[in-house]
């Protein structure tokens, strides 16, 4: 059973959908190399009144013997076995906030959240069983600190050319990071009118679906999609307007 078939695991932010297409592609070579390709995926932000958008992305992948890029991730494993895999890895944290783009004139008056980095360590243990998937972050990019921290399971289903691959998870947020994104200070309250807010850590269990189709010996196609619920501290905040998240992707990609 091939790795990436095991690995893959549909996130909510569109950066994340993109760097699991191009993990699923780089990773699906019987040897080390590049995959390339295209895809479109939505993604709605949970903010209040948000203009959300369909998105183009590049599904770019690299897998050398130790070192990978996947989208917007670089990995350097550290031990790399057929029963288990720990590597040590600096990815983008896509959650982003701008106040033009929510209709709300109160949400309006907020500070923009910017993307954030992250890194830390990604392990996975596979077998016949099919996959356990941890990892735990922290953002070094100055916006508070965080830590994030993700555990699932997948187990895929091969069909012919099409492989199924359902995944159950549950991600985690501290404060701090939770803070920056759904948080509204004192400041922010007084400009806008909104209540001060300030979140506590969050556990947001989720559940994805992606299939994958080989086309030829290059070429191959991918979907997936997946659905969050929200945690209470983020659906209390003053600037969120969802108590669910869902996540959409679509791709076609081409090994070299």
């Amino acid at each position: 059973m091939r790795r990436s078939l095991i690995a893959l695991a549909l996130v909510l932010p569109v950066a994340v959908l993109a760097s699991t297409a191009s993990a699923q592609e780089a990773s699906a070579q019987k040897g080390n190399g590049w995959s390339a390709g295209i895809g479109a995926a939505w993604s709605p932000n949970p903010y209040k009144s948000y203009k959300n958008r369909a998105w183009p992305v590049p599904t770019v992948a690299y897998e050398g013997k130790s070192f990978y890029w996947r989208g917007p991730a670089f990995g350097y494993r550290l031990v790399n076995n057929e029963a288990f895999e720990l590597s040590v890895v600096a990815s983008l944290y896509p959650q982003r906030f701008r106040a033009k783009d929510s209709r709300d004139a109160q949400v309006r008056q907020l500070d923009d959240r910017d993307f954030s980095g992250v890194a830390g360590f990604d392990a996975r243990w596979r077998g016949d069983w099919g996959a356990l998937s941890g990892s735990a972050k922290k953002e070094f990019t100055g916006h508070g600190g965080g830590i994030i921290g993700d555990v699932n399971y997948s187990y895929p289903i091969q069909q012919g050319r099409v492989t199924w691959i359902p995944t159950v998870g549950v991600e985690y947020a501290d404060a701090e990071l939770n803070d920056y994104y759904y948080g509204v200070s004192t400041a922010e309250a007084a400009r806008s009118g909104l209540s001060a807010y300030r979140p506590g850590n969050t556990l947001t269990p989720y559940l994805s679906m992606a299939a994958r189709m080989q086309l030829n010996e290059r070429w191959s196609a991918m979907v997936g999609v997946r659905t969050s619920r929200l945690a209470d501290d983020v659906k209390d905040s003053p600037m969120v307007g969802r108590s669910q998240a869902q996540a959409y992707l679509a791709s076609v990609n081409y090994r070299f």
